[in-house]
């Protein structure tokens, strides 16, 4: 049995000849993935915290816009 596992063994780590793995190569610079994956998780962050506390993200808008929190939320 031991003598069997080991003749089968080296054929399950090397990458068949017949098979085309192209399709496996990112077609984007490492980049544009990296820009693409920080995009995200930028966009799940805010999702995050605007369930959590939609008070806060309205004063940061605010504070882009006009400098200045208006409303009656504290950071």
């Amino acid at each position: 049995m031991k003598k069997k596992v080991l003749t089968v063994l080296p054929s399950i780590f090397s990458l068949s000849t017949n098979n085309d793995y192209t399709r496996f190569i990112p077609k984007e610079t490492i980049q544009e993935r990296s820009e693409k994956r920080w995009q995200a998780i930028g966009v799940r962050l805010y999702s995050a915290i605007e369930s959590v506390e939609p008070c806060v993200l309205n004063n940061v808008q605010k504070k882009k816009q006009a400098n200045k929190a208006t409303d009656n939320c504290t950071i």
